[in-house]
């Protein structure tokens, strides 16, 4: 058993008993992170072990206190008291104690209570609690959940979770607006693509473009024998579809101009002919820079023709960490990795710490990796030591 396996909420409550004077308001016990905990209780001696099987016997959070009525004067005795009688079912247990544990919190702000009727290792443990259940209750109505009504009796289809800009992205895509969505490496942007197809009921065609993408690979081409290859341009140009050109800000410009006239105008010259635009076809660009070339992360970009550029209108789209969050799983492994992606973005390193680490590090993490290794392998990825101790500072 080591220390980083266990919770925070765990090392809190150990802690509170091998560190007493961590106890106070504003201690190590209630406010330290856990590699602070986890050092505290190593100065004192105390072995993983220890804690853990402390611990498993000290889960239950005591009952609340009892608290006099405003402006009574009867004293209380200072010890947890039980409840009266016991709940039958936990939603009834949830539904009795939230109300006197956010009661006794409210009180204490508002000085609505005696000092000599508080016990603060309880308190601290109830509002620990109720500030973490609270938090997650917010946490969870921030992230965007997507449902799309149907006509008629048909169920509703649900999109699940998505990206903050999901549904405007959906609606400007609805009115025929092509759009180049512009953001960091990692911030989910093919996936938002796919939701969008899926919300507007649309067959979606992804296609990744680079340095090497050719005028064929857009168009399609007739090889020897006179039969036409299409490509997910086409289909989606003439059958109807989202086309989701990746990566776009990596392609050769020169090759990119042939979507001007695809876009702007109602036909394409394609090898085996011209043919007319499907009224269903939409297009969605995805990029790293705003087409303007490399630049301190992103030195493999190339700049973009304006004609090409004008196409489009431009989404901003950043991380949504609310939806990272969700997706991980893991908040104390999340918390972490959103802690060095803002570190490393105030200090302008060339580093890339995406939702993708939060995201595989939090399933590295559940099946039994140690920690080290987990940043190793999503996070760091060969950053130099002094960067990362910049980062980590």
């Amino acid at each position: 058993m080591e220390y980083e396996e266990m919770t925070v909420k765990n090392l809190r409550e150990a802690a509170r008993h091998f560190a007493p004077e961590a106890r106070g308001v504003g201690g190590l016990a209630h406010t330290g992170t856990k590699e602070q905990l986890i050092d505290l209780l190593r100065q004192k001696g105390v072995m993983p072990g220890e804690a853990k099987e402390f611990c498993e016997g000290n889960l239950k959070i005591e009952a609340p206190l009892e608290v006099p009525e405003a402006g009574g004067t009867e004293q209380r005795d200072t010890a947890p008291l039980e409840p009266e009688t016991s709940p039958t079912t936990p939603e009834e247990t949830e539904q009795s104690e939230a109300p006197d544990e956010l009661e006794l919190i409210r009180r204490i702000i508002t000085k609505n209570v005696k000092a000599s009727d508080i016990d603060p290792d309880a308190v601290a443990e109830i509002a620990d609690k109720v500030v973490t259940e609270k938090l997650e209750e917010f946490r969870r109505e921030t992230v965007k959940v997507i449902e799309v009504k149907q006509p008629g009796d048909l169920p509703t289809r649900k999109i699940g979770i998505a990206h903050r800009l999901t549904e405007q992205i959906a609606q400007v895509c609805n009115l025929g607006v092509h759009q180049m969505l512009v953001g960091p490496a990692g911030g989910g942007k093919t996936t938002c693509c796919e939701k969008v197809a899926e919300i507007l009921s649309l067959a979606f065609y992804p296609m990744s473009v680079g340095p090497q993408t050719t005028k064929s690979d857009l168009l399609g081409f007739i090889d020897a024998a006179g039969n036409y290859h299409t490509t997910p341009l086409r289909e989606a140009f003439e059958k109807g579809g989202l086309l989701l050109l990746d990566e776009v800000d990596a392609a050769n410009a020169g090759v990119l101009t042939i979507i001007n006239a695809l876009l702007a105008n109602g036909y394409c010259s394609f090898p085996d002919g011209i043919k007319q635009r499907n009224e269903n076809f939409r297009c969605i660009c995805a990029c790293n820079t705003y087409g303007r070339g490399a630049d301190r992360q992103y030195v493999g970009r190339n700049q973009l023709d304006a004609a090409t550029l004008d196409r489009f209108a431009v989404v901003d789209f950043d991380y949504d960490e609310d939806m990272e969050r969700a997706i991980a799983g893991n908040n104390t492994w999340v918390a972490k990795v959103q802690k060095y992606r803002k570190r490393a973005f105030e200090l302008k390193m060339r580093v890339v710490i995406s939702p993708r680490a939060s995201i595989n590090g939090a399933k590295l993490l559940a099946s039994g990796l140690p920690e080290k290794l987990v940043e190793e392998l999503t996070v760091w990825k060969g950053v130099s030591a002094e960067i990362r101790s910049k980062i980590q500072a």
